[in-house]
């Protein structure tokens, strides 16, 4: 680490020396070169290397962040300045080559700047501009779902496709906090051979053990991944650093293999390498974050040096080429990348994380019912929807869905969000008018109202299903048999609603329900009505339904009790639902990272001021506890509320905050009577399995995980899954048998590069927090039998999260029947991920998951107006088609373990 500050240090200063060459599109300086080539020299050799024993490829680049300490708007101008520059470069220079990436760059370029893209086709063509990414962005590698990454990578290869007439190989994720373990596989099946990182050389406990290696996602996909030095100083090649990483850089013994995980110590991964040195070495050079390279100091030193024989002009594709040699001798790795640094990223900024969820769920439900629906006469809005994915994948940008840009970032990415849910909600409810004007509707007596409730997942479901009801007015639910259900009324921001619980919605489908007005609203329920029931005894407030047992302290307000009624068993071990609070401030980057010593700094989290029954109605009962918490003068209110539904195993939790705690990371806790070897996490479109008593420093590193839609510990018999609704961190209590979902992290916001357009905060004063205000989380406690697989956790998380949808419709002939499901799979562990149209023309593009690691055989059955003529399987580019079994309309596919894999359908007109 010494010789690494010490080189950083004399690069600085021969940065600032130098500054005249990096100002404007200056010439540079010999004198300042050849003082930085002779630096160079000596880095080499007080490092003990030859040039023998390397062989360099300088590739020119300059890391843009789509947004960052500057706003989007800008990013515009810098990518377009980057470019020019980057042009003008390789009219100076006839060995510079130049990589960009992010597709969505060039189409910026290409709408505001046409003469430059023009001439980055020219170049592009002679082999001296590099396209590399193939992602819309460069995404955050963790919290986007499975589908997200798809569409990254649809819309990214496709624009290089359309453009350049060929896909990019080299993904280039070099910024990113950390990779989620089904990347290779996602890549792999759009084309990508290569993966450039860097980011993991920042770890702040151990040193990952190789630099290169085959990367391998659970489905057995690999891709070839170079995890490159990030130093921050591109003008020249840090040889300090790669002199800190030289045990992971030795190949193995040829004939051998080694596959690496966290489980393994890693001397002991190091001791089955050979001392034979990998050769090949990339030097990325370009000053970046904000584009702006490479400078010509630098082009000139990169030349100084390949004429001395110290490096070769080169490009990402050449490195990679000549990596890909020694293939058959790296080791490969087997298990998610995980960042040991910056951990606060899952938790800054809440209202991004919910606003990202909600979109991906609501572009989820529109397109698979427009699918739906434009068999049925209705044309699918396929530029529409495609302009709102691309606002999605832009705000999964690795500085701005992580919460670490600045405020101003964030008012835009709101605008976007905005934009998202209102013209994904326009499409949805333009399909379910239209869908309800094509079902035969009859109503058994002339005063009722049908309800029409779609289903857009793919298996039968129940769920609760909220209507808005006209002022004064009152009603009844009926199902299509003429059953009464279960119905409540509810206040809320000056309307009022009507929910009830929708039992058994056909898969991808719909059924009918009624309303039949009444004076009054439906009764309070009682005792044991539908086996719901809420009272006080001995000092607890104790729901109950047909599935569980809840009790609640009626002083403190956390959950003491948490009995499942099938088989006795208590799963609460003490006081859970319990808030945590800790003081949390990293010395450096406040918003990123969670300070390592948090848990010495507890904030005392006081007493409920009161807890009491809130609702005791025919469909649900609820407790609500609040509580105020003042620091610095300040006062955090929280209002938590246990909610338990008839007929519905889950325990509700929501919890509302008026958050002003500043430098303070809030955790909800879980204590468990259930002992695991393993926690499982919800993640983009796996699961992923990490031990509940870690042994190695690897291991023990992860002290905080990434989830999606839910974790989950469980025995053999049964289990307890939490679920949520815009949450992505986590820890295990300290004995392994609960979890800890990370809820608010209030942190400064970075201060704004100066120069920087339309923002405040840049030179001097005080800086915001971010996350004060208002705050609800929506989570839910799901008792199961035995372990996540056999409990198929994977559709509660998207149940959670994917409410059913609800038109009003009055009686009317249609052509469709009353009741109806468009697309069944049957199948054990594969699920259905998405369904849109396709890209090329009006064929049916359906991504299929096989969920649970195991292998499985899924029958696709489709309904009304779906009549199938044949069925492809494509890459996630929808390109290089195969033929698929369509017998009789089915489609029959078989799935291998974690396979994520996409079909493309031809029905009839």
């Amino acid at each position: 680490m010494k010789n690494y500050l010490r080189s950083a240090l004399i690069a600085g200063l021969l940065g600032l020396l130098a500054a005249p060459t990096f100002a404007g599109e200056s010439r540079g300086d010999p004198f300042w070169t050849g003082l930085l080539v002779k630096f160079y020299q000596a880095d080499l050799k007080r490092h003990g290397f030859s040039p023998a024993e390397l062989h360099n490829h300088s590739i020119g680049q300059s890391h843009i962040d789509a947004a960052w300490l500057w706003r989007v708007p800008q990013t515009h101008d810098k990518v377009f300045q980057t470019f020019s520059q980057a042009i003008e470069h390789m009219d100076r220079y006839p060995g510079f080559t130049f990589a960009a990436s992010s597709s969505q760059y060039y189409e910026w370029v290409q709408e505001d700047h046409p003469q430059l893209f023009a001439r980055i086709l020219e170049m592009e063509k002679q082999g001296r501009w590099e396209i590399v990414g193939g992602m819309w962005v460069e995404a955050d590698g963790n919290m986007p779902e499975g589908e997200s990454y798809a569409r990254q990578l649809l819309l990214g290869q496709r624009f290089y496709l359309e453009h350049f007439g060929h896909l990019a190989p080299i993904c280039w994720l070099p910024d990113t906090f950390g990779y989620n373990r089904n990347l290779p596989q996602l890549i792999s099946r759009a084309g990508g051979k290569y993966l450039w990182g860097a980011k993991l050389s920042w770890n702040d406990t151990t040193t990952f053990p190789f630099h290169n290696f085959l990367w391998q996602s659970p489905d057995g996909s690999q891709i070839l991944m170079s995890m490159n030095v990030a130093s921050g100083w591109l003008i020249f090649y840090p040889f300090s650093e790669l002199s800190r990483f030289q045990p992971t850089r030795y190949l193995l013994p040829a004939g051998k293999q080694l596959t690496g995980n966290y489980t393994i110590p890693y001397p002991e991964l190091h001791a089955a390498l050979s001392p034979e040195w990998l050769p090949e070495i990339a030097i990325l050079y370009g000053v970046g974050d904000g584009g702006a390279g490479p400078r010509e100091v630098e082009i000139q030193t990169q030349q100084a040096l390949a004429a001395k024989g110290y490096t070769n002009w080169s490009s990402a594709a050449g490195f990679f080429d000549d990596l890909d040699q020694f293939r058959d001798r790296l080791p490969a790795w087997d298990e998610e990348l995980y960042f040991e640094y910056h951990r606060g990223v899952q938790t800054t900024h809440a209202e991004i994380k919910r606003a990202n969820r909600m979109a991906e769920q609501m572009m989820r439900t529109a397109e698979t019912l427009r699918a739906v629906m434009s068999r049925q006469g209705l044309a699918y809005p396929y530029e529409q929807l495609k302009a709102l994915w691309k606002l999605v994948l832009q705000n999964q940008f690795h500085d701005i869905l992580p919460g670490s840009s600045i405020p101003e970032v964030y008012e835009d990415a709101k605008k976007d969000y905005d934009q998202i849910q209102a013209g994904a909600r326009s499409a949805t409810d333009e399909g379910l008018r239209e869908l309800a004007a094509q079902v035969r509707v009859e109503a058994a007596q002339p005063e009722l109202e049908a309800v029409l409730v779609f289903n857009s997942l793919a298996w039968p479901r129940s769920g609760l299903v909220r209507l808005e009801l006209p002022a004064e007015a009152h009603d009844q639910v009926l199902d299509d048999s003429g059953r009464t259900l279960a119905a409540q009324e509810e206040a809320k921001d000056g309307k009022r609603y009507l929910w009830f619980r929708a039992e058994q919605v056909p898969s991808v489908g719909y059924r009918l329900f009624y309303l039949k007005p009444v004076p009054a609203p439906n009764p309070p329920s009682s005792p044991g009505a539908g086996g719901l029931s809420v009272k006080e005894a001995e000092g607890l407030i104790v729901l109950e339904n047909s599935s569980v047992r809840v009790a609640v302290d009626q002083a403190t307000g956390w959950l003491t009790s948490l009995r499942d009624r099938a088989t006795g068993r208590e799963l609460l071990a003490s006081a859970s639902n319990r808030l945590l609070a800790f003081y949390d401030r990293d010395p450096k980057y406040r918003a990123w990272n969670i300070n390592p010593n948090y848990l010495e700094h507890p904030l005392e989290v006081p007493a409920a001021a009161e807890v009491r029954i809130t609702a005791s109605g025919p469909l649900w009962a609820e407790v609500t506890a609040e509580r105020t918490m003042t620091r610095n003068g300040r006062a955090t209110t929280f209002i938590q509320r246990v909610r338990l539904v008839q007929g519905d195993p889950v325990i509700y939790l929501d919890l509302d905050s008026d958050f002003h705690l500043e430098n303070a990371l809030l955790k909800l806790e879980f204590n468990t009577t259930l002992q695991s070897e393993t926690v499982a996490a919800d993640g983009p479109y796996l699961v992923v399995e990490r031990p509940t008593h870690p042994r190695t420093p690897a291991e023990q590193a992860r002290w905080e995980m990434v989830c999606h839609k839910w974790i989950d510990l469980a025995e053999a018999e049964i289990g307890l899954a939490l679920l949520n609704n815009g949450k992505y961190g986590f820890s295990l209590n300290p004995d392994g048998a609960g979890y800890r979902l990370s809820v608010i992290k209030g942190a400064e916001y970075p201060r704004a590069e100066a120069g920087s357009i339309a923002v405040a905060h840049y030179r001097s004063g005080k800086l915001p927090y971010t996350d004060q205000g208002a705050h609800h989380v929506e989570m839910g406690l799901f008792p199961h039998p035995a372990g996540w697989r056999e409990a198929k956790l994977w559709r509660a998380g998207y149940e959670f999260n994917t409410p059913l949808e609800a038109v009003r419709t009055r009686p009317h002939p249609g052509s469709l029947p009353a009741q109806g499901s468009f697309l069944a799979v049957a199948a054990e562990t594969t699920y259905l991920g998405a369904m849109k149209r396709a890209e090329d023309d009006s064929d049916l593009v359906l991504r299929l998951v096989e969920a649970a690691g195991r292998t499985d055989r899924a029958t696709l059955q489709f309904g009304p107006g779906l009549r199938v003529l044949s069925a492809q399987e494509t890459d996630l580019l929808e390109l290089d088609p195969a033929p698929v079994s369509a017998a009789g309309g089915k489609v029959l596919l078989e799935m291998g373990p974690y396979q994520v894999r996409t079909l493309k359908i031809k029905l009839a007109e």
